[in-house]
């Protein structure tokens, strides 16, 4: 049978007697017995921040020595448009992680979000205008797909519910308009030309 040792995820057993685990943004860790599958004592912290995902999952090893391996959170990143002859160019983004890359269909925006999970928001980069991007949500967004006109983009936003999908036009011109409501969270992927 199942025995709840903790409250939290990815737990790794550690030939010290220990199970370290992710909880509350950082790494956890106490003293367990693997025979009597019993713990003792309270739980520390290990690690104070570490590199988590809105699944839960966190990026820590432990190895069968006992070493901890572990990455920080990420609080920026780059984006790199890289041409036909190979040539790397770097695209100034909004301060944060960007994330999701959507070229526009004739390739001269991209729609991204920045940010982590809770404060993620959508910008389009102007790939002409090295620097020039423009923020078309400011209530929470992510996962930007374009039209196939290129329009309009498609997002999803927890703003007024469980992850529902809006729609906004490209160009800033008007405010997002929710568009498919439901209890699930729904992320999408692709918009058909039919």
């Amino acid at each position: 049978g199942a025995h709840v040792i903790g409250r939290g995820s990815q737990g790794a057993f550690v030939p010290s007697g220990h199970i370290v685990y992710a909880a509350g943004g950082g790494l956890e860790a106490m003293s367990f017995d693997p025979e009597r599958l019993t713990t003792s004592g309270g739980s520390f912290r290990v690690v104070e921040s570490v590199n988590g995902y809105p699944t839960g999952a966190s990026s820590f090893c432990v190895s069968a020595s006992g070493t901890l391996l572990y990455v920080e959170p990420l609080l920026t990143a780059t984006l790199d448009w890289i041409d036909r002859e190979g040539v790397t160019i770097s695209v100034a983004t909004p301060r944060g992680v960007p994330g999701w890359p959507r070229l526009s269909p004739l390739g001269r925006y991209a729609a991204i979000h920045v940010g982590v999970p809770e404060t993620r928001e959508v910008f389009l980069l102007d790939l002409d205008r090295p620097g020039s991007f423009r923020q078309l949500t400011d209530e929470g967004g992510g996962f930007p797909v374009w039209s196939p006109d290129g329009s309009s983009i498609v997002f999803m936003s927890r703003h007024e519910g469980s992850g529902d999908l809006y729609r906004v036009p490209a160009d800033g011109s008007g405010s997002p308009e929710r568009i498919v409501s439901s209890e699930k969270t729904k992320i999408p992927v692709s918009w058909s030309a039919g």
